[in-house]
């Protein structure tokens, strides 16, 4: 059998300065190179498990309806050199029983469903829960003066106007 730097070996895999092959260096390379890539892995799926705990934590989600029979409405606020402006889209509802309480800087929003509804052929928690009403709870930042807003009423929507003071 021929060694490697033997005048011998020609033909043969081609050899190293410690008597190793080639091949087997190759093969070390890539087992080193197999083990980085799954240590980076275990690296990066830790760090997007923690940037997913952050993001959850951050955005705590809370269902959008009450065992009490509410839902709550789809709303968006908007900022503007004037003040805010809330639109509430409230499909089904009754405006003519809406309302609308003001304490501190909250706006308690109320709106009778023109007819109940009812999920029975769903499944989960809210299956046998008949809804009346859409409720909300919206806090509004300091400078809002809530006791200079004002409303108006569409028909699926409710803008709710409030100055700054």
């Amino acid at each position: 059998m021929t060694r490697c730097g033997s005048p011998m070996n020609i033909g043969y895999p081609q050899c190293t300065h410690e008597g190793m092959l080639m091949e087997d260096i190759i093969k070390r390379f890539i087992r080193d190179l197999e083990l980085r890539i799954e240590a980076m892995k275990r690296a990066i799926h830790e760090d997007i498990e923690e940037v997913l705990r952050r993001v959850s934590a951050e955005f705590h989600e809370e269902p959008m309806w009450g065992h009490e029979g509410y839902l709550e409405p789809l709303i968006s606020v908007k900022q503007d050199r004037g003040g805010y402006l809330i639109a509430i889209n409230i499909p089904l509802a009754d405006v003519n029983k809406l309302s609308i309480d003001a304490k501190g800087r909250k706006i308690i929003f109320k709106c009778s469903l023109r007819k109940d509804l009812s999920f029975n052929r769903w499944s989960g928690s809210h299956r046998n829960i008949v809804f009346k009403e859409y409720y909300k709870e919206i806090m509004l930042p300091e400078d809002a003066d809530i006791s200079r807003l004002s409303i108006r009423r569409r028909r699926d929507m409710v803008l709710i106007r409030v100055p700054r003071k």
